[in-house]
């Protein structure tokens, strides 16, 4: 399989080596070049689109997973942990290896050949490949509906080839800037390129002034309804249970319909705000009485409280609490200083060097009581004994007398959280999370 999957980036690395590294992505991706197959297998699909800066992943597996109650339904989303075929599924079900494997053969086959005719420069995207070969194999399978999730941005994503029903817009804030955009501005309008004429309904998470308001234009300009999150619909009831950390919520239509009482799956406030999205969504979708029925029903409250997603606030133990989430900034990293405000943990993070970890350490900062700078073995990132340098410098450390540290030995930290006795969060990359399952996996061998 290794040697299958080497064909995914074989165009896009002989590309990536003649490219500007801080060029943005309007000049070095190019989407037009997947969107012809791409088009031709999500012909007669119903599609749901996802873009945001946190939280997509998430929602797109509330939203699947609801919808696969009633209809058959596809799931493309991305990273992956262990396995690529992890972003591929019908009903939650991963595609399985063999179909996989001639599924990447004849794409890579196609898109190698036309690889050939193209500059030294130029490209095609492993993620419009992965995404042809998603929907080919939602076409076999003969899914009725199917949720697809963005990469970074949009406006240059090969999954913006995907004709879609519905769009769904997570909160947007400053992120992968050198590939985006150095502002808020740039960014919202990149990802507001989810929205096209045609579509049925858009639905948007809270967002800043002024990226709803760049939302609002877009989707008055292409005649497409916006359906916001407090104002169409709205959380009327939100308890947290401190145990665990999960919230149990109630969600009010426009037209006074109400939900019963749903416990959330997975721990966190902004949790409770994604299923509520969700809700949203497959309250249009499905019909909103059809919902309130399915919510209702215990059957459906047992298996959605089974359902988890490796990485998103993963609880790895109760007592003491362990938590584990794929957090790369400040950001996401705010979300759950607030969260977990009356706690301190010992603190874990594996954040790239070129990426947010002194954002990360500074949001953090408020319920830490030690930091901890690691590091993966995975050859594409970069990590340094530099970074918890950089780290000792930030104010907030200096002035509650943080100790930072680094151990280059993620496996002994991972052995760590086994045994401590104090709370504990482990926060970095999906490439993290990646190696947490490995050395799992060698632990039970």
């Amino acid at each position: 399989m290794k040697e299958l999957e080497d064909r995914l980036y074989r165009s896009y690395l002989k590309a990536e080596a003649h490219q500007d590294y801080n060029a943005p992505d309007k000049e070095k991706r190019h989407p037009e070049l997947t969107a012809p197959m791409i088009q031709k297998a999500a012909a007669h699909h119903r599609n749901i689109l996802v873009t945001g800066s946190k939280g997509k992943g998430s929602v797109s597996h509330y939203i699947a997973f609801i919808l696969e109650q009633f209809e058959k339904t596809g799931l493309f989303t991305s990273p992956h942990i262990l396995q690529m075929r992890e972003r591929i599924r019908v009903n939650h079900r991963m595609i399985e290896e063999e179909t996989y494997d001639m599924l990447l053969e004849e794409t890579t086959e196609y898109y190698l050949k036309l690889d050939q005719t193209l500059p030294e420069n130029v490209g095609i995207s492993p993620i419009g490949i992965l995404c042809t070969m998603a929907l080919r194999y939602f076409a076999m399978e003969q899914t009725t509906v199917n949720v697809l999730e963005y990469g970074k941005g949009v406006a240059y994503d090969d999954v913006n080839a995907v004709p879609r029903e519905i769009g769904v817009i997570q909160p947007i804030f400053l992120e992968h800037q050198r590939e985006l955009g150095r502002t808020i501005e740039e960014i919202a309008k990149n990802k507001a390129e989810i929205i096209q004429s045609g579509m049925k309904a858009v639905f948007a998470a809270k967002q800043i002034p002024e990226v709803m308001a760049i939302l609002r234009e877009k989707a008055h300009y292409e005649k497409v309804p916006l359906y916001e999150i407090d104002k169409d619909f709205r959380i009327t009831y939100c308890e947290k249970e401190e145990e665990t950390g999960k919230y149990t919520i109630r969600v009010a239509f426009a037209d006074g319909k109400e939900t019963g009482m749903v416990k959330v799956p997975m721990p966190g406030r902004w949790q409770a705000d994604n299923f509520a999205l969700a809700i949203g969504v497959t309250g249009y979708f499905l019909g909103e009485e059809k919902l309130i029925s399915l919510l209702e029903e215990q059957s459906f409250q047992n298996r959605l409280s089974k359902l988890t997603i490796p990485g998103r606030l993963q609880c790895l133990r109760e007592q003491p609490l362990v938590l584990m989430d794929a957090c790369i900034n400040g950001a996401s990293a705010k979300y759950l200083a607030r969260e977990y405000s009356e706690k301190k943990f010992l603190v874990v993070v594996v954040v790239p060097a070129d990426k947010d970890y002194v954002g990360v350490c500074r949001a953090i900062c408020p319920i830490a009581n030690a930091i901890i700078l690691s590091k993966t073995d995975n050859p594409h990132y970069h990590f340094s004994e530099k970074q918890a340098l950089e780290v000792v410098k930030l104010d907030c450390v200096r002035e509650a007398m943080i100790p930072v540290s680094y151990e280059g030995d993620l496996d002994s930290l991972f052995q760590l959280q086994v045994s401590t006795r104090s709370p504990m969060l482990l926060l970095g990359s999906t490439t993290m999370i990646s190696a947490y399952a490995e050395w799992k996996g060698r632990r039970h061998e």
